[in-house]
């Protein structure tokens, strides 16, 4: 009995120590180790830039610049024209292997000969490039090409990748001299390689 007290005693006594130990250092420790909150945000900043795409991203995304093409572009008024494109697209769209999204097709009013895909299954065609369409197999393939840069993911990708740079440059450089020049190469990256590009 006499020996179970002891050692409960000594057991007492190490948690008493440890706790005034932990305690005498908390404020010791906010100044030395404070610091390692702010290591740890910036771990979750890259952590999240490494996060890939979700399908409702990229569906925004996609929706997104779609808006921006038809304000640039406009849409071409042709009713039975854009039924028989949506119809040939529909039948490509379905041999894609990306089946999670729903794909959307349209004709664009430009005389720019041209196809465009948005992430999120937005494919378009210009009208000058559908005039040079000799028949539907054509048609199908030009569209079956805008529709493998969306099922590939392409777009998204180079999003992704885009983060992880710029995540990495922007962490890296806050501790290395130069840092001002990484970060305006940063920005001018962004700039010269942004999502709304022809593809």
């Amino acid at each position: 009995m006499a020996m179970t007290l002891r050692i409960r005693s000594a057991q007492w006594a190490l948690w008493i120590a440890g706790f005034l130990a932990v305690a005498g250092l908390s404020t010791n420790a906010l100044g030395q180790f404070g610091g390692l909150k702010k290591y740890a945000d910036k771990a979750q900043k890259v952590h999240e830039a490494t996060k890939p795409m979700t399908v409702d991203e990229e569906r925004e995304l996609g929706r997104e610049v779609s808006a921006k093409m038809i304000a640039a572009f406009h849409i071409f008024r042709n009713d039975a024209l854009a039924r028989y494109v949506n119809e040939v697209g529909a039948t490509v769209a379905a041999q894609s292997e990306r089946q999670d999204i729903q794909y959307h097709f349209a004709v664009l009013d430009s005389d720019e000969i041209n196809a465009f895909s948005a992430p999120g299954g937005y494919v378009f065609i210009t009208r000058a490039a559908l005039k040079l369409c000799e028949d539907e197999s054509e048609l199908a393939g030009v569209l079956a090409h805008e529709v493998g840069h969306i099922s590939g993911k392409h777009v998204v990708h180079m999003i992704e990748k885009d983060k992880r740079l710029s995540a990495g440059v922007n962490e890296a450089s806050a501790y290395t001299p130069g840092s001002a020049y990484l970060q305006n190469l940063t920005k001018n990256f962004h700039r010269w390689s942004g999502a709304g590009g022809r593809i």
